[in-house]
Parts: C-alpha cells; sequence; structure tokens
C-alpha cells in the first residue's frame, strides 16, 4: 500500500502506523524554491523572530495587514523595489549576483540563501486547507492531531489528517 495523502498520511500495516518522512516534498521543495519563495520565507522567519502576530507584524512595520499578507503569500506579484523594501531590517537583502558559469563573476560574490537552510516547518509545513502554519508559532510535525482537532470535527472526520501542528510560543 503506497502513502497516500488520501489514507490520512499514514500506512497501516498489520495494525501499526507507518508515517511519511515528508523528505520527497521536502527535496522537491528545496530543489523548485525560487527568488520569490525566499522573500516570503525570510519575512516569515523575521516575523517568527519577533514572535508577532501578522496583523503586530504589518503595524510594527508600517503596513496594512492585507499588505503583510500578500508580501508573505504571493511576493512574486510586487514590484522588485517592494520585494527589498520588504526585506530591510529583516536580515537579508537581494543580490545580484553574475553566473560564474556564463563567464561573469570573480568567484567572490555573495553566496545566495542556501535551500538548506529553510527548515521543514518554514518549507512545507500546512493546514489541511493548504496555507501556510502561524510564523509566530511553534510548529511540528504530529503523528495525532491535538485535541482540539477532534473537538472541531465531533464525530465526522476528514479523510486526511493533520501532519503539522502549533502552538503559541509563551
Amino acid at each position: 500500500m503506497e502513502i497516500t495523502p488520501e489514507c490520512g498520511g499514514y500506512e497501516r500495516k498489520r495494525g501499526v502506523r507507518a508515517w511519511p518522512t515528508l523528505s520527497r516534498e521536502l527535496m522537491r521543495a528545496r530543489a523548485t524554491m525560487e527568488v520569490t519563495d525566499a522573500v516570503s520565507l525570510a519575512v516569515r522567519r523575521d516575523r517568527a523572530r519577533l514572535v508577532m502576530s501578522q496583523r503586530a507584524y504589518a503595524d510594527h512595520r508600517g503596513w496594512s495587514k492585507t499588505y503583510a499578507a500578500r508580501i508573505e503569500a504571493r511576493p512574486e506579484e510586487f514590484r522588485l523595489g517592494q520585494a527589498v523594501a520588504a526585506l530591510r531590517g529583516t536580515g537579508f537583502r537581494l543580490a545580484l549576483v553574475a553566473d560564474p558559469d556564463d563567464g561573469g563573476g570573480s568567484g567572490l560574490d555573495p553566496p545566495p540563501v542556501d535551500p538548506q537552510s529553510w527548515t521543514a516547518a518554514e518549507l512545507i509545513g500546512r493546514d489541511l486547507g493548504g496555507r501556510r502554519l502561524p510564523a509566530h508559532a511553534r510548529v511540528s510535525r504530529s503523528t495525532e492531531p491535538a485535541m482540539w482537532f477532534y473537538v472541531r470535527q465531533g464525530t465526522w472526520f476528514p479523510t486526511r489528517l493533520p501532519n503539522w501542528d502549533w502552538h503559541h510560543r509563551r
């Protein structure tokens, strides 16, 4: 039996649950990461460092809440100047680097942010609706949904159980 999201994220074999490692999804996310993804992750990491909700972070940066949500969810829709401004003060910056493979660059150019530096929770952690989990929360893989999930769902259970859980940092 193949482990698929449709079977609740785990395989039953002789009554034993075998949870997927998500390494395939993590490797795919790191291999296909683009600059726009890195901008979004950098802003989210700064917000997580400050332990702020999206609304509080927007106030802190002087942005509207919708602007903060859009820069985290769809940074490819912003102009270059807006992306550069969004990264100001986060500990990251955009850099145009000559490609040594095309005859440019001296080899002393600053290295890009390594896709390995992003955690699995930052790259592929999502709720059942496909939304990213709160950046200001502590995110972890879960083998069993939290109690609130069962209370909220009542007797009706979806075909999938959540693979990620989050808790407020205190």
